[in-house]
């Protein structure tokens, strides 16, 4: 994982704004909070019982054996894995935004 150093903060502060800093230093606490959920003990099996679970149910959806109750889990699990990426994604993108303020 980057770290975001002293002189990272300084440079974003200098272009944008220390207010802007300070907003996107927070995003970045929360999102990061996130993160630190995902690469726990409890998260990580998590992960990927979820991720086994989605090509289980894909697996059986394409091979039309898929019930309705099976398709709307899928599409449960799809949505929420998405929205997980999502947020990891806004982590990365705003973390190179700060660290790319030159």
């Amino acid at each position: 994982m980057e770290e975001i150093t002293e002189q990272d903060i300084q440079r974003y502060s200098q272009k944008r704004g220390s207010a802007n800093a300070t907003r996107l230093l927070s995003i970045l606490g929360k999102d990061r909070q996130f993160l630190n959920a995902w690469e726990s003990p409890v998260g990580k099996p998590l992960m990927d019982d979820l991720l086994k679970d989605a090509e289980s149910l894909l697996e059986k959806i394409i091979q039309d054996e898929a019930t309705l109750e099976e398709k709307a889990e899928f599409r449960v699990i799809r949505a929420w894995l998405t929205n997980v990426a999502g947020r990891i994604n806004t982590y990365y993108k705003n973390l190179n935004t700060l660290k790319g303020a030159k």
